[in-house]
């Protein structure tokens, strides 16, 4: 009998946009947590700094006074906000359902499984 010999596969080469996705790794842990009216300027800088669609500070007190528990922050080890997501309820009759309004992560905090 005769034998066979298996040649390995060569890699499939890439188009010169196309490019392999892979997650940075964090630099350090992340914290999600319920944001606080001590978070809301910094969430402010956060949507300044990466979302051409700005609001005031009115409106992000609004919806926490509103819709406290859908106000989330992503908190690096040092206790700096690096994303957020701003979200509430609709209030049509009927049945009940929220939207989220605006979701900001700092380029530095990007690619690691925030958002």
């Amino acid at each position: 009998g005769g034998s066979i010999d298996i040649l390995p596969r060569r890699p499939r080469k890439r188009g010169k946009r196309e490019r392999e996705f892979r997650p940075r790794q964090p630099a350090t842990m992340v914290c999600i947590r319920t944001a606080t009216i001590d978070d809301l300027l910094h969430m402010q800088q956060c949507n300044l700094m990466c979302l051409p669609e700005n609001y005031q500070f009115k409106y992000y007190l609004y919806h926490l006074l509103s819709w406290p528990q859908l106000l989330q922050v992503a908190e690096d080890e040092s206790g700096k906000i690096v994303g957020y997501v701003l979200a509430k309820m609709e209030e049509d009759p009927g049945e009940a359902h929220g939207h989220i309004t605006s979701v900001a992560v700092k380029r530095t905090s990007r690619k690691v499984g925030l958002a």
